[in-house]
């Protein structure tokens, strides 16, 4: 609960607003053939706004105890499963995000948040 606190917090310190913050997954308008495998999700956000989304609890129908960032852009950050990004006005581009999680049954794999940042 805490976590949901600072984080809220922290977004208003940052001077995000209504409107400020982006939490879309793109996958509408998708060919089937084109959708990304089960372990990477994708967004599509604004130069300049916020991302804000929550990772999965479960992957494969096993819980996540926990997830461990590897590869982040600046300016993100991750508690617990909520991960946040500010994306600078000059950040275009395609960014491929990498987290291992730590699943209840010993095992961990990896995650892959690809994120589109165009105007």
């Amino acid at each position: 609960m805490i976590h949901y606190i600072i984080a809220g917090l922290t977004a208003l310190l940052l001077g995000l607003g209504n409107g400020d913050v982006i939490m879309q997954k793109a996958t509408s308008g998708q060919d089937l053939r084109s959708f990304p495998p089960s372990d990477t999700l994708v967004y599509h956000a604004a130069p300049g706004k916020t991302l804000i989304t929550v990772l999965p609890d479960s992957a494969h129908h096993i819980p996540v105890v926990q997830y461990k960032p590897v590869r982040l852009p600046a300016l993100s950050w991750l508690v617990d499963r909520s991960f946040f990004w500010y994306i600078r006005p000059r950040d275009k581009g395609i960014y491929h995000l990498l987290f291992i999680r730590q699943l209840k049954d010993a095992s961990s794999d990896t995650l892959v948040v690809t994120v589109y940042v165009q105007d």
